[in-house]
């Protein structure tokens, strides 16, 4: 019999117990049987006889069956099984205490993946942005302490900060406001981000699906894109991959969406991100400064 088998077989028969401990007993009185029919012709009675072949079954015979059973199964299944059923059979005779196990095993849970979710995003892994920790938002104070201005600045003020500030390695602006997205079923408001066309670059994520915007996409007379969120994704489109190059018509002007971020990506908290060239000659808008 090859190994691959004899493993089938083993498994098997930890399957079907009850079959196998009926066949397995049929063995032993067999055996018995014929220890039987020798003492017997050697002149012992019918009980002394079945007593002598008892006696006599090499190691007797519940450990015989044992033997018999490690032989044929795996032991550690078997016992497996035998507490699983016994678990079973508890909770189903004692109902009162499997509802009160249930619930309690579910808030175990319940709160157990809470407080990972908890540490993972806030301790382990706060951001999944390149060198987050290097991050800072741009904020004026006076020799006190206290805040005079920030994280929010006009697009002249923030073009200053790009420009002419030396400490910092890149800035990015962004801003956060409300458009409205006609479609089929209607009208529905959705945050939408402006981002510097340097956004994503500087945060180093990549997209989920399609590409993220960048120089090209914030020029003069460029198509308009759009780059969406994984909930929002998820929310209005069922998680749908052919959103990619669907053209969305936000305020009235159409934005084709050329990527979808993965879904820890929540940059200022927005459905959808576009692209925001800004120059000094712009009129004044509230740009976040990072």
């Amino acid at each position: 019999m090859s190994a691959l088998r004899r493993l089938v077989l083993r498994i098997l028969n930890v399957v079907r117990h009850r079959d196998r401990e009926a066949e397995l007993s049929r063995e032993i009185d067999a055996h018995l049987n014929q220890l039987q029919e020798d003492f017997e012709r050697r002149g012992l009675s019918q009980g002394a006889a079945r007593l002598a072949a008892r006696r006599a079954f090499a190691g007797g015979v519940e450990q015989a069956k044992e033997v018999q059973r490690d032989e044929r199964s795996f032991t550690w299944l078997e016992d497996l099984r035998r507490d699983i059923g016994y678990g079973v059979r508890t909770l189903v005779r004692t109902p009162a205490f499997t509802v009160v196990a249930m619930m309690t095993l579910a808030l175990g849970i319940g709160a157990v993946t809470v407080i990972y979710s908890v540490l993972r995003n806030v301790v382990l892994d706060p951001f999944p942005y390149t060198r987050s920790d290097r991050m800072v938002n741009l904020v004026l104070r006076d020799a006190a302490g206290r805040n005079i201005r920030g994280p929010y600045y006009s697009a002249q003020e923030f073009l200053d900060y790009q420009e002419q500030a030396s400490v910092f390695e890149d800035v990015v602006g962004t801003s956060i406001e409300s458009m409205y997205w006609v479609n089929d079923a209607g009208t529905e408001r959705l945050a939408v981000g402006w981002m510097t066309p340097n956004g994503f670059t500087f945060l180093g994520v990549q997209p989920l699906l399609g590409r993220v915007f960048g120089d090209a996409d914030a020029a003069s007379g460029a198509p308009p894109v759009a780059v969406m969120n994984y909930r929002a994704w998820v929310r209005l489109f069922n998680a749908d991959p052919s959103v990619v190059g669907r053209t969305l018509v936000l305020d009235g002007q159409p934005r084709t969406v050329i990527g979808v971020m993965p879904p820890r990506f929540e940059w200022n908290i927005a459905d959808l991100w576009i692209p925001s060239a800004l120059s000094r000659s712009d009129d004044p808008r509230s740009v976040r400064g990072t």
